[in-house]
């Protein structure tokens, strides 16, 4: 073992003063690569327990980690929490038993530390914060939301019907990255706030991603035109792909171009008739009765005046009648007039008109335009009428025209400059080879 540092002293005033560099250099590496090795065990040790996390959450678990002597390490900015590999799990359950991570937020438990010196003002206010901070994590479950806040601005109830405010919400989500959402997930959220709020229309709900820029609410009229405008689109490329593909079909692929026009009718109508049939009667009530008496009685007599009144007098003696006999009958009948009651929803989007346009390519023989036929093209004509729906009331117009498309005519252009020189000596040469 004495020899070994003679040795390497002597192989090493042999090399060159290159070689001596070259092994310096190589030395460097090797060392620089274990410490990069043993650095990455090091860093293989901890796994991220939670990312994507607030800052009050960061804090809180934090705290917990100290309280419970694990070991942890601050990744992505704060974001991102690790721990040893193997107290992972545990280290999760734990946690989560303690309600972490909150999702950027407190919620309905913080209730649970209420106390009865607690003021009305107060316990508005920790009602509010802590709906805002249920609707935040639930928004934060939902596809494509990295995370969510949530402010509502809930006005105290008022006696008097005119002073009450109205109650308002704004919701501000980052999205994830390389994440979009739908239009059909922002209407989501929308109802979902607009429903766990009373009194909170969708109307009265704005939400903005993390840039600022508004997915929903604002101007309800700008809102409502530009889904209009969507759908109208979408109605007119819908019927232009119909009419296209039907006439493909009959004359080539890239020979037909449509383009159609449709007036649609946004607005919501109501109806209600009311049909009244006074030849078709019908008894609503009836109600018939018999009232019948019978009997006999006295008929006065004596002379009238003051002397048969006199105190006296001798009274006449009364004569008895014959019996009499009395009937009484009626009857009341009521009557309904035969109704009917029809209502009649008429939908949005109704299509009130269509003006279609039709440009069909003619054919070609040896480089030359041959327009179609007329009577092919209004055959051509009478399927886009009937593919369509085609309503005159309505003012429906219909065109289709025979055209040469450009495409045609870039061939026809191409085919006539192998009359140059250099196209003949190319088409001679491929003549030679028998390349048609």
């Amino acid at each position: 073992m004495g020899e070994l540092p003679t040795q390497l002293r002597a192989f090493y005033g042999r090399l060159s003063t290159v070689q001596r560099g070259m092994l310096l250099g190589s030395t460097l590496v090797a060392l620089a690569g274990f410490a990069a090795l043993s650095l990455w065990s090091s860093e293989a040790e901890f796994r991220p327990v939670f990312t994507n996390l607030a800052a009050e959450d960061a804090a809180a678990i934090m705290s917990k980690l100290k309280e419970d002597r694990v070991p942890y390490r601050i990744l992505a900015g704060g974001s991102s929490i690790a721990v040893p590999a193997e107290q992972v799990y545990e280290s999760r359950l734990r946690l989560a038993s303690e309600g972490l991570p909150q999702g950027g937020g407190v919620g309905f438990e913080l209730f649970d530390r209420a106390t009865f010196s607690m003021t009305g003002f107060v316990q508005r206010l920790n009602y509010q914060r802590a709906l805002q901070g249920e609707l935040a994590r639930t928004i934060n479950r939902i596809s494509g939301v990295e995370q969510a806040r949530v402010h509502l601005v809930i006005p105290q109830k008022s006696v008097f019907l005119e002073e009450q405010q109205k109650p308002s919400a704004s919701v501000v989500v980052k999205v994830r990255m390389s994440a979009q959402l739908a239009k059909a997930q922002i209407q989501g959220i929308v109802h979902l706030v607009a429903s766990s709020v009373e009194g909170l229309q969708p109307s009265e709900v704005t939400v903005v991603d993390s840039t600022g820029r508004m997915l929903a609410g604002g101007d309800g009229l700008s809102q409502l035109s530009t889904i209009q405008l969507e759908y109208q689109y979408g109605v007119e490329r819908e019927w232009e792909r119909k009419i296209q593909g039907l006439l493909e079909r009959a004359v080539g692929p890239q020979k037909v171009s449509a383009r159609v026009s449709a007036t649609v009718d946004f607005q919501r109508v109501e109806s209600t008739h009311e049909i009244f049939d006074p030849n078709s009667a019908v008894v609503r009530s009836e109600q018939r009765g018999t009232e019948k008496s019978s009997g006999s009685g006295f008929n006065p007599s004596g002379p009238p005046g003051v002397a048969s009144n006199v105190p006296g007098a001798q009274a006449a003696t009364p004569q008895l009648s014959n019996s009499t006999e009395m009937q009484k009958h009626s009857e009341t009948i009521n009557y309904e007039v035969n109704k009917s009651v029809k209502r009649v929803v008429e939908p949005m989007g109704k299509v009130k008109r269509l003006a279609v346009a039709v440009l069909i390519d003619g054919t070609y023989k040896d480089g030359a335009y041959i327009p179609r036929p007329d009577k092919e093209m209004k055959g051509y004509q009478m399927l886009v009428k009937t593919a369509m729906g085609f309503d005159t009331s309505r003012g429906d117009q219909v065109e289709v025209i025979n055209v040469p498309f450009e495409s045609a005519q870039v061939l026809e252009e191409e085919r006539a400059g192998q009359a140059t020189p250099q196209g003949a000596f190319w088409s001679a040469s491929a003549n030679r080879l028998g390349i048609p």
